[in-house]
């Protein structure tokens, strides 16, 4: 399990020193390398990935020798990806990995560990949108502006229309029929690329619930949302405040730009920019699971003033990582995170295997990446409650309980 980190001012990393002058193997890494061993001529896996955690940062030189003696640092680039201290790796031989202890290897644990997303409800019951109505600053809302938020989980759905920056003034609405188009050129002529307007879940777009209610442009005319067609997602604006947005008398807003600043598809490899190839190659690289979509539209789904599903910070852009959440992904997504100048980093999920104190290499390179990069963690610190991992029980207020168990 990952600890929570929330504090902005410096952190000193949790330290893990052997007892004896020898690094520490863990057990189940030891296991994957001897398989390796054995199984090499069965299968086409040579190596395990490994991560690494030395006494300090390594200088170059120490870098080349790490290659040296056998070890294959994991490079984005020509850079190792790594946190601090905290390295990511390729290995097939212990005695390799042991031979590191001269440069001041600590640790090596599995690359492998899994962690596990977990669906449960979440309210924001933190008053953020007082904080968004009531607060400002340089005389802007405090919204999440400005700020770059990585999303560590299973993707983003970031073609749902939540995830859409209002991009215009009010729009508009010409009646063609029994259909409606937003008049985008403001010449009153129905365009074909200006409609006809889709109501995503009714039926009727004369009478629209203005809370929970997205609209698109649908050029095919075809009933579904595909960007490459050029549909485009709206929003209505309730002029009259009565909770509907009723064509053509109200108007709309086209929400024209992705919440969504880069996707990192770990799966692939592939790295998707706005501006460059999110919009034209991204198409169908989203959220297969719905986790992660469900935790970054806590932080930043919705357009104020005209949803009621609004998250903490509207205003904020996503980094979005699609990962399988091995322990290697996280160290790679973690630095992926702070050559990309992610403000935050948020991972919502936990882990049965590890320590739960701080002391994983997990927790240290997190510790490191807030201490040297500045970049601020919002992490779960459970998910385990009803898996056994713990133990609990209940005392009532003044009481006293003794609770023993056994190892």
């Amino acid at each position: 399990m990952i600890m929570p980190i929330l504090s902005t001012s410096p952190v000193a990393s949790a330290t893990f020193v052997p007892i004896s002058g020898s690094p520490i193997i863990d057990s189940m890494l030891s296991r994957e390398i001897e398989n390796v061993q054995v199984n090499g001529r069965l299968s086409a896996q040579t190596s395990v990935s490994v991560i690494l955690q030395f006494k300090k940062e390594l200088s170059p030189s120490q870098l080349q020798m790490v290659d040296s003696l056998g070890v294959n640092l994991v490079r984005r680039g020509s850079q190792p990806v790594h946190v601090g201290s905290v390295y990511l790796a390729e290995v097939s031989d212990e005695v390799a990995l042991r031979s590191l202890a001269s440069i001041g290897l600590v640790r090596a644990s599995p690359g492998s560990k899994q962690f596990y997303p977990s669906l449960t409800t979440s309210v924001p019951a933190i008053e953020a949108p007082t904080v968004r109505e009531d607060l400002t600053k340089d005389g802007n809302a405090i919204d999440g502006t400005g700020t770059l938020v990585a999303v560590l989980d299973t993707g983003v759905d970031w073609l749902h229309p939540s995830f859409w920056r209002v991009s215009t003034g009010p729009v508009n609405v010409i009646q063609n029929g029994g259909d409606y188009y937003a008049d985008l050129d403001n010449d009153t002529v129905p365009d074909s690329d200006e409609g006809p307007i889709v109501v995503v879940h009714q039926q009727d777009p004369a009478t629209i619930e203005a809370s929970n209610e997205y609209m698109f442009i649908d050029v095919k005319d075809d009933g579904s949302f595909d960007l490459a067609d050029g549909d485009r997602w709206l929003a209505g604006v309730d002029a009259n405040d009565d909770g509907i947005i009723t064509l053509p008398t109200e108007q709309v807003v086209v929400l024209g730009e992705p919440k969504v600043a880069i996707f990192y598809d770990q799966y692939s490899g592939n790295v998707y920019v706005r501006g460059v190839n999110l919009t034209t190659s991204a198409l169908y690289v989203g959220d297969d699971h719905g986790h992660g979509t469900h935790v970054a539209s806590i932080i930043a789904g919705g357009q104020p003033g005209y949803t009621d599903m609004v998250g903490v910070a509207p205003g904020a852009d996503i980094l979005a990582i699609r990962s399988p959440l091995m322990s290697a992904d996280i160290l790679d997504a973690v630095f992926f995170a702070t050559q990309n100048n992610a403000d935050v980093i948020n991972m919502s999920f936990s882990s049965f295997l590890g320590f739960l104190d701080g002391t994983d290499v997990e927790d240290i390179a997190i510790d490191e990446a807030m201490r040297d990069y500045g970049l601020i963690a919002s992490l779960a610190s459970g998910n385990l409650a009803g898996s056994q991992k713990h133990a609990s029980f209940a005392v009532e207020s003044g009481a006293a309980v003794n609770a023993s168990f056994t190892v």
